[in-house]
C-alpha cells in the first residue's frame, strides 16, 4: 500500500513498511473487550492480596504492642512499602479497565483513532499494574527472608539480613 505523498520510485525501507502497517491497522470493538475479564481478575487478585496484607499488618501491630523487636520493625517497614505498591497496582489496573471501556465506546461511535489511542493507553496501564505487582511480590519475599533470618540460628549472615532491613529507612 502506497501512502499519499510517497514516491513509488523510492520505496520505503522495511521498518517504514511495518510502521505503515501499524498505522493502517484497524481495531474491532471486541478487541478492547478482551481486556475486561483479564483486568477484572487481576484487580480481584490484587484486592485479595491487599486484604491479606492488611490482616497481617494488624496482627504484627498487635504483636508489637507486647513484644518490640528489630524483626517486627523491619516487617512493619516492609508492609508499609507493600501497601503503597498494592495501592498503585490496583489503581493502574482499574485505570486500564476504564481506558478499555473508553476505547470500546470510542470504537462504538466510530472514533477509530481515539479507540486505538485509548486501547494502547489501557495496555500500558495494565502493564504498569503488572510491574507494580511484580515489585510487591519481590518485597513479600523480602518479608519472608526477614522472618526466616529471625528464626535461624544466630550467626553473622542472619545478623546482616536483619541489619539490612533495619537500616533501609
Amino acid at each position: 500500500m502506497i501512502s499519499e505523498g510517497a514516491n513509488p520510485l523510492n520505496p520505503p525501507c522495511e521498518g517504514e513498511l511495518l510502521w505503515l502497517e501499524f498505522i493502517t491497522m484497524t481495531l474491532d470493538i471486541s478487541t478492547p473487550a478482551l481486556v475486561f475479564p483479564a483486568t477484572t481478575l487481576l484487580v480481584l487478585a490484587y484486592t485479595h492480596r491487599f486484604t491479606h496484607l492488611s490482616h497481617m499488618i494488624r496482627k504484627f501491630v498487635e504483636e508489637k504492642k507486647t513484644h518490640d523487636s528489630a524483626v517486627l520493625d523491619a516487617q512493619l517497614r516492609n508492609f508499609h512499602k507493600r501497601v503503597h505498591l498494592v495501592q498503585k497496582t490496583e489503581a493502574f489496573g482499574v485505570m486500564g479497565l476504564i481506558m478499555s471501556v473508553i476505547s470500546s465506546l470510542a470504537l462504538f461511535v466510530g472514533l477509530e483513532d481515539w479507540g486505538m489511542v485509548t486501547f494502547v493507553m489501557a495496555l500500558g496501564l495494565v502493564l504498569l499494574s503488572l510491574i507494580f505487582a511484580l515489585w510487591e511480590i519481590l518485597l513479600s519475599t523480602e518479608a519472608l527472608h526477614i522472618l526466616l533470618a529471625s528464626k535461624a540460628p544466630k550467626n553473622h549472615r542472619v545478623t546482616r539480613v536483619i541489619d539490612r532491613f533495619r537500616h533501609k529507612n
